[in-house]
């Protein structure tokens, strides 16, 4: 099996974003905001920090046959990400993204073609010369859980990112080796009573069902990782935050990356803890991830 080489399964936008000094509450209309569009979805966000990280990534992702999935095309094209294109008759993703003068950013998706994604769309040849597999929540979750098992059945690591939160079925924990939740996600993951915190809840079910490392990522905190015998809190770093979008997707496609490479758990997380605090500093997602040359330049 190839190392290095890292496929991707999700979600792929059209982020249209406004910059504004606050966020507007209930039935409020603010003006003078500042106005961007981009490439965005957590798929591609992922993808293309995975790239430039330095992964030769293959991604697997539906658009629309609009101007919308022409500029995505356009895109990857120019990022020489290698794609496999899902035209299921819909509209390609939306979302709209507002991010106040502090960072803090609120976000609502049309899934479009996203959600028109079926288990059929994922064949098992995609997986051949392929290390690693990395998933977020995106796209219908019949579609992660077929790509998870085929994965697996490929002798493939898989990575989940389930985000956006939602019910983690036993028979998809059963096929992931590597979580990475934030600290909203990872308490929807544990359905935990009040005997145990979230994490150790969490961690419990996880492992229970033979899943490896449990990492959850804590902003300017760092990482807290989790493996069956030890626990680490792998610290961050405090930087001006100008834009927190995609910073998560940062992570991972960054953690994916550094895997695929043979790097240690550790040493993964620690770079893309540096990762994500350095996309934090720069407006958008995608242009703000780093370069493979910015992100391993020293040790984590």
């Amino acid at each position: 099996m190839k190392q290095n080489r890292l496929l991707v399964v999700g979600s792929s936008n059209l982020d249209l974003t406004i910059y504004c000094d606050r966020l507007p509450g209930p039935g409020e209309t603010l003006l003078g905001g500042e106005f961007s569009s981009g490439i965005g979805g957590k798929g591609a966000n992922q993808a293309a920090a995975a790239s430039r990280a330095g992964a030769e990534v293959t991604f697997l992702s539906a658009i629309g046959n609009d101007s919308s999935g022409e500029q995505i095309r356009a895109f990857f094209s120019k990022e020489c990400i290698e794609t496999l294109w899902v035209t299921p008759g819909k509209a390609t993703g939306t979302a709209i993204i507002l991010v106040d003068k502090n960072g803090t950013n609120s976000i609502v998706v049309a899934p479009g073609a996203n959600a028109a994604m079926v288990p059929d769309d994922v064949d098992s040849a995609t997986f051949h010369g392929c290390s690693h597999v990395l998933l977020s929540l995106e796209i219908p979750m019949p579609v992660v859980m077929e790509t998870a098992k085929k994965a697996r059945e490929a002798g493939c690591v898989v990575i989940l990112n389930p985000a956006p939160a939602s019910a983690l079925p036993d028979e998809l924990l059963r096929c992931v080796n590597i979580l990475v939740p934030n600290e909203h996600e990872v308490g929807v993951l544990a359905c935990s009573d009040r005997s145990e915190s979230a994490h150790e809840a969490a961690a419990r079910r996880f492992f229970n069902l033979g899943g490896e490392a449990l990492i959850i990522t804590l902003g300017a905190d760092g990482a807290k990782m989790m493996q069956p015998l030890q626990d680490e809190l792998v610290p961050g770093f405090v930087v001006p935050a100008v834009d927190t979008v995609g910073a998560g997707d940062c992570f991972c496609g960054v953690l994916a990356a550094s895997l695929a490479a043979g790097k240690y758990l550790t040493e993964a997380v620690r770079f893309a803890n540096r990762a994500a605090s350095l996309s934090v500093q720069e407006r958008g997602a995608i242009p703000s991830f780093p370069s493979k040359e910015t992100i391993f330049s020293e040790p984590p």
